[in-house]
This record gives structure tokens, C-alpha cells and sequence, in this order.
């Protein structure tokens, strides 16, 4: 790491993810928006990169249709502000635990797949089975990295 530079936690990088992927952008399409290589969002998201400027952190913001400042809370891993979804909620706070065990970056991501297959999940009589499996798979994964 370069010296007076932090990194980006982790889970600035998952959220960055999670938003693009609701909004239905590939790394491909985020990164003409934002007017960076599909890599350079790729390592973003990783965590691989090391604290992206203001301006690209503005643009993806705008790009997502999220408040900058809410990303900027988040990236400094901020004191409270106006939670907007459960995936921020999870992101904001580098400190949650289920049943005393603190959830790293991938268990939250796991963790918000469970809630998202219950959420899509028809629940009728003909779709019951398949909603069931898809809610089993995904609570699989997170008990996996759990």
C-alpha cells in the first residue's frame, strides 16, 4: 500500500458491485459511464484498488444513481447516515455479527442472496418446489462462507 493512501475496505467494493448489478450494468457498461477500464471498476469492486479519486467515486455515484456523500460515508467507513437499502445497511458497518460471529464481506453478500431468493420467490402452488430449492441453495452458499 502507498504510503498516506488508505484502501478502500472491502465492503465499499461488494456495495459498489451489488448497486451495479441492480442496475443491471455489466463491468463493461459502469466503466464507459464512468470513463475507466471495465479492470479498473473490476479492481474497485475487488478491493484490489487503492482509494479511487473523488471524482471517479462522483461519477460511478451518478453512474448508480446514489448519493456521492453516502458513498463517501461508507468508503471512510462513517459514522451514521440515511440507510437506503439492506445491502448499504450490511456495507456501512464494517461490524456485523449473527449469532457472535462477526460477517465478513463475503458471508453479507451470501447472506443478502438468502434474503433476495425469498424476496423473488412466487410462493405459489406450482412454483413452491423450485422457490424452496433456489432458497436452499442460496442459504448452501452462505452457510459455506458463514
Amino acid at each position: 500500500m502507498s504510503k498516506g493512501r488508505k484502501q478502500m475496505p472491502q465492503e465499499f467494493g461488494k456495495l459498489i458491485r451489488r448497486l451495479r448489478e441492480e442496475k443491471g450494468y455489466s463491468l463493461e457498461q459502469l466503466s464507459k459511464k464512468v470513463d475507466v477500464s471495465a479492470s479498473y471498476v473490476h479492481r474497485i469492486e475487488t478491493g484490489e484498488k487503492k482509494r479511487p479519486s473523488f471524482v471517479i467515486i462522483e461519477e460511478i455515484a451518478e453512474a448508480l444513481d446514489v448519493d456521492v456523500f453516502d458513498l463517501l460515508q461508507i468508503s471512510n467507513t462513517a459514522q451514521d447516515h440515511k440507510i437506503k437499502t439492506l445491502a448499504e445497511l450490511l456495507y456501512c458497518h464494517s461490524s456485523v455479527t449473527a449469532d457472535g460471529v462477526t460477517l465478513h464481506a463475503d458471508a453479507k453478500e451470501a447472506l443478502l442472496n438468502v434474503i433476495d431468493e425469498i424476496i423473488k420467490a412466487k410462493w405459489s402452488h406450482s412454483s413452491m418446489i423450485d422457490d424452496i430449492n433456489k432458497i436452499s441453495t442460496a442459504i448452501s452458499k452462505f452457510k459455506e462462507v458463514f
